[in-house]
């Protein structure tokens, strides 16, 4: 699939869960591969993960969705050194530590709570049901997606002074 994708040289290949299922070795061969034609042909690549460590690895600016809505939008290293959305930092508080995982033997952070379902989507935030922050706008209002620092964006009523 990825050598059909890159036969005509195109601009942009969206790479939607390409490592999905594979094992760590063929992994980063495929992420490999992709910096490779990346450079090569000087094209942009759109990676689709749920993988926040390939993210972490690999991105340069990344875009966090909840159920179909961006929630925040910063650079690689930005978000991961400081999330601002209640959901990407549950995100990365479920990442395994090695680092700390040996030494305290934690167990992983869930988020609680259920998916909305999103043939009838709640009103306001999409994220309010499962979030410890929620107020009550959160249920009411979506909230604006705003910069918060120069190039990180957010959507969420923390902070919102508007």
């Amino acid at each position: 699939m990825i050598a059909m994708a890159l036969a005509c040289r195109p601009k942009l290949v969206i790479a939607d869960e390409p490592t999905t299922a594979l094992d760590v070795t063929i992994q980063a061969q495929i992420l490999d591969l992709l910096q490779d034609m990346k450079e090569r042909f000087g094209m942009a690549v759109m990676l689709i993960t749920h993988a926040m460590g390939v993210v972490a690895e690999t991105a340069q600016r990344v875009v966090v969705m909840y159920a179909g809505k961006v929630v925040e939008e910063a650079p690689v290293d930005e978000l991961f050194g400081n999330p601002r959305h209640p959901y990407t930092q549950g995100l990365i508080r479920s990442i395994p530590r090695i680092d700390l995982d040996a030494a305290h033997k934690t167990r992983l952070e869930a988020i609680g709570g259920s998916v909305p379902i999103l043939i009838n989507p709640p009103p306001g935030c999409r994220f309010a049901a499962r979030c410890k922050y929620a107020m009550s706008i959160c249920t009411e209002k979506e909230p604006r997606l705003r910069e918060i620092a120069p190039g990180h964006r957010m959507a969420c009523h923390l902070g919102d002074v508007s």
